[in-house]
């Protein structure tokens, strides 16, 4: 038994290549010929970096054929963009075999529960469970070739049903020994420190971006005034969190506790953590930062706040400004209630 990693981004070559470090059995799967086809004619071993050190590590099994990669795994981790979730979990529900277990690495905001509604209809009684952050902070510099900058040090992590969720977390722990069990999946969603980081500071940074300047993403894109407006965007965060009767890390307090670093304010935490010091800013406008990040994380959050009652202007109006510079509806397009089925979870605001 083993691990199926899909996705063969930056996130699944720096789970599958941890995973194996540890003598773990991991199968591989994407769908693009791209992204699979050199890892196989490099005779499936790709090369990680990390802590200064080079490795070789060999998957067992790379395919863009789920169903064959599926075979004798017991844990299935989807490592892709939260909009591809929506196709993965039908492609998933057709093919998953009773007790395969899956875990969204991370499930941005609501991605358990639009899983679990898809398998529900689609009569699977499978567990689904979510990571609150992608574990790693790592890049692909080539297709078989993925350098880990840093490692959080504990993420949360949630399961439906919630009473297995302490099980699971021990079980993922037996393969990388980094979670910590949340309280339910509403917790990993509202923690989900991306929808905080990426999409702001992103689009400030937008000129710099479509002008392809070459940029330290985090160190030199998130100013003082930047980290101030994120701070206020976190504050909305926190109060959806206790709309739901939850205490949850500020952005600050995260970045404190998972990077061991001491800073007074947000941005000064941000600048002492050395794992993001050497990570460029993306140079496609279309990055993940935006399209992924605000109809799957901002979005749902704005989703949520509706059922808490609670007004979100700062959300709605990075939202709504987006829309309007890419020509694209995010709300629409975006993860809302009716996929998430909050009601099946019986997890309500408090009033």
């Amino acid at each position: 038994m083993g691990v199926l990693i899909i996705g063969a981004g930056n996130g699944g070559l720096a789970f599958g290549a941890k995973l194996i470090e540890r003598g773990i059995k991991v199968n591989l799967y994407d769908k693009f010929d791209s992204a699979i086809n050199p890892i196989q004619e490099n005779n499936n071993e790709i090369t990680m970096i990390s802590n200064g050190r080079t490795k070789k590590l060999r998957f067992n099994f790379v395919s863009n054929n789920l169903k064959e990669t599926l075979i004798d795994m017991n844990f299935i981790f989807v490592v892709v963009p939260a909009f591809a979730h929506h196709s993965i979990a039908i492609e998933l529900s057709e093919t998953i075999i009773e007790n395969q277990i899956v875990v969204l690495h991370p499930g941005r905001t609501g991605g358990a529960l639009e899983f679990k509604n898809i398998f529900t209809s689609k009569r699977k009684e499978n567990i689904i469970a979510e990571a609150e952050t992608m574990l790693f902070a790592a890049r692909k510099d080539n297709p078989t070739e993925i350098k880990i900058h840093g490692v959080k040090k504990s993420v949360g992590l949630a399961s439906i049903p919630t009473s297995m969720s302490q099980k699971i977390t021990d079980q993922v722990n037996n393969y990388l020994p980094y979670f910590h069990n949340s309280e339910s999946v509403i917790t990993t969603s509202l923690s989900n420190i991306g929808a905080i980081f990426h999409p702001v500071p992103f689009l400030f940074n937008l000129t710099r971006i479509e002008c392809k300047e070459n940029f330290k993403y985090y160190h030199e894109g998130i100013t003082p005034s930047i980290s101030k407006l994120l701070e206020s965007l976190d504050k909305e965060r926190l109060t959806i969190a206790q709309g739901f009767g939850l205490d949850i890390q500020s952005a600050k307090e995260w970045v404190n506790f998972n990077y061991e670093v001491n800073g007074k304010t947000l941005y000064e935490a941000i600048q002492l953590n050395n794992s993001y010091k050497d990570i460029s800013a993306p140079t496609d406008i279309h990055s993940r930062y935006v399209m992924e990040d605000i109809p799957m994380s901002l979005v749902p959050m704005r989703e949520l706040a509706k059922l808490a009652n609670i007004k979100t202007p700062l959300i709605d109006s990075i939202v709504n400004t987006a829309s309007k510079l890419y020509n694209y509806d995010f709300i629409c397009n975006g993860r809302r209630i009716e996929h998430m089925k909050l009601n099946s979870l019986h997890t309500t605001p408090t009033k």
